[in-house]
């Protein structure tokens, strides 16, 4: 499917969280501020026993509840629910930079590229984050 060009593109971002109270609002907000050129649905797929799903709902995110079964069932969750031609997987704990929404969806639209793979560690946590958590 291509999708479509300028502000009509249609972007999801499928955000797994659990207990990110702290860092959900922030995630959203940012989102919000670099998708303001495109139809946007943030996903947030919680298995948190805090307040993370009642602030993203507050936000204006979808957010799909379930038991906790790991990263990965919890991204297939939320690729399943979006309704979006391009979509955005990021961590909600505040270390993905956002920023660069716009530069990933420019390439998508260009027509070169179905799939883009980034690092969000490189330049930016290398000593925030030990090793051993990257």
């Amino acid at each position: 499917m291509q999708p479509a060009m300028g502000s009509n593109a249609r972007l999801s971002v499928v955000l797994p969280t659990y207990n990110e109270e702290g860092a959900v609002g922030i995630v959203i907000q940012d989102i919000r501020t670099y998708t303001r050129d495109y139809q946007t649905e943030i996903i947030i797929v919680d298995s948190s026993t805090d307040n993370t799903p009642v602030i993203a709902r507050e936000m204006g995110a979808r957010v799909i509840s379930k038991p906790p079964a790991g990263h990965g069932d919890a991204l297939r969750t939320g690729l399943s629910a979006s309704q979006h031609e391009i979509i955005i997987t990021a961590d909600c704990d505040n270390t993905y930079p956002m920023d660069y929404i716009p530069q990933l969806v420019h390439l998508i639209l260009s027509g070169q590229y179905d799939l883009i793979s980034c690092n969000r560690l490189t330049n930016r946590l290398k000593k925030e984050m030990p090793l051993t958590n990257k």
